[in-house]
């Protein structure tokens, strides 16, 4: 025998078509949710139409909620979701009557056995403003053809948003998750906004495609979070949020944009790939010729790899903490000053102190002009020019006094002597960035 709730749960859907979608007018959740009348207008919402549906629909999710346990609901910005909703016995005939009207056959359902919009088929706006969800809101495969509206919602248990579509605008400013927010595969074609959400249990953003930008700014994510495989296409606010527990962006894509992390609180064990791959190709955020929204300044950028940074070094992760380091020295360099340029153009030229190959490039191509010059121009045979260029570049080994004489070096023409000067200065710095690169790449202490 299957479980009872599941039995009655399953009754209520009877109406799924053949593709697998439920129409609004055949789910009894959709009916209970506008039951004082559905919106019309894609331009705008009627806000009285809003009211009423939602002080009837909060009437019926909290009919067995003593006074004490209703003041206690409140959404993410501490407001009483159900301070001036009329009692249940106070509507329970008029809501059952309109009920019946437009889902006969079909009885009220019961708050505790859940919330199923799954599958169903918002072709309209719809509003869940300040709705109570009294037990587990399954929107699994749900698509929101017009603007979705969740603000201050209140979800008592699990809310399942796991493949479902939102074509237009979503809002979810100020709700407020007690259980797991499961939005995993789920698909945002235009902005969505979480600001000042609230995530008690574990967030689950795993493989969700964010095609606009994505606002979590000001929200908590008190329980684990995960935006494995995320795809961000625009820009992802996470300004003032604050993660209490590990957070997982592996594999997490930010294509224009590196997230805007201003104030944010990143909890110590963050996971972020540190791969070319999933970072912004040329650290210009308008790459895209559709992309409309306002570019992110090299500011920005350079703040949010900053603290990435700090975020990976003390976590003990010195490659990433260095791969976030020369994305925000980039950025730094464009904002610069003039004078500070060609230092952040030759500082680029090692990949900011993690080269190796380009000091020993240089150094064998100093080596290999000063000995030509030598040759040429210095009388000297091709073994002792480039000796001597040897002994230029390493002058502080003392080469030069070991294995020439004096009279050599002060026999050459001024315009060499001020090559082999040049040789010295070039061959320490070019030594220094040799020895930082390795250092950095091997970690030697």
């Amino acid at each position: 025998m299957g479980d009872p709730k599941e039995d009655s749960a399953a009754s209520q859907l009877a109406g799924i078509t053949s593709d697998g979608k439920t129409p609004t007018e055949q789910n009894p959740w959709y009916v209970l949710a506008t039951i004082a009348g559905e919106q019309q207008s894609s331009d705008g919402l009627d806000e009285d139409l809003q009211l009423k549906n939602r002080a009837y629909w909060n009437a019926w999710a909290g009919q067995h909620l003593s006074a004490e346990e209703k003041a206690g609901i409140k959404s993410a910005s501490d407001r009483s979701i159900l301070k001036d909703t009329p009692e249940w016995s106070e509507v329970e005939a008029e809501v059952t009557e309109v009920f019946a009207k437009r889902l006969s056959g079909l009885d009220l359902p019961i708050p505790a056995q859940g919330i199923y919009f799954q599958n169903v088929a918002f072709s309209a706006p719809v509003s869940f403003n300040g709705f109570y969800f009294p037990a587990t809101a399954d929107f699994r495969y749900a698509t929101f053809s017009g603007v979705a509206f969740f603000p201050s919602a209140t979800f008592s248990e699990n809310a399942d948003f796991a493949d479902a579509t939102f074509s237009r605008d979503a809002y979810f400013l100020h709700a407020r998750f007690s259980g797991d927010a499961r939005f995993f595969n789920a698909t945002f074609s235009e902005y969505a906004f979480f600001n000042l959400a609230t995530f008690s249990g574990v967030a689950i953003f795993l493989s969700a495609t964010f095609s606009r930008d994505a606002n979590f700014s000001e929200a908590t994510f008190s329980g684990p979070t995960k935006f494995v495989m995320t795809k961000f296409l625009g820009r992802a606010n996470f300004t003032d949020a604050s993660f209490d527990a590990p957070c997982n962006f592996r594999e997490a894509q930010f294509k224009v944009a590196y997230p805007d992390l201003e104030g944010t609180l990143l909890q110590a064990k963050t996971n972020i790939s540190a791969e070319d791959d999933f970072w912004p190709k040329t650290g210009k955020q308008k790459t895209d010729p559709e992309w409309e929204d306002e570019p992110q300044t090299d500011k920005q950028a350079a703040q949010s790899c900053a603290h990435l940074r700090q975020n990976m070094a003390a976590q003990g992760l010195p490659e990433a903490a260095h791969f976030f380091f020369r994305r925000e020295m980039t950025h730094r360099s464009r904002i610069s000053r003039r004078w500070e340029r060609p230092f952040y153009t030759l500082y680029r030229g090692v990949e900011y102190g993690y080269g190796v190959w380009q000091p020993v490039a240089g150094i064998i191509a100093t080596w290999a002009l000063g000995a030509g010059a030598l040759w040429c121009w210095g009388c000297m045979s091709g073994w002792t020019a480039a000796g001597l260029s040897f002994s230029n570049i390493f002058r502080f080994f003392g080469f030069q006094r070991v294995h020439f004489e004096p009279g050599i070096i002060n026999s050459l023409p001024f315009p060499l002597e001020v090559m082999t000067a040049v040789q010295t200065l070039v061959g320490f710095v070019l030594l220094f960035l040799l020895g930082l690169g390795l250092r950095n790449r091997f970690r030697l202490k």
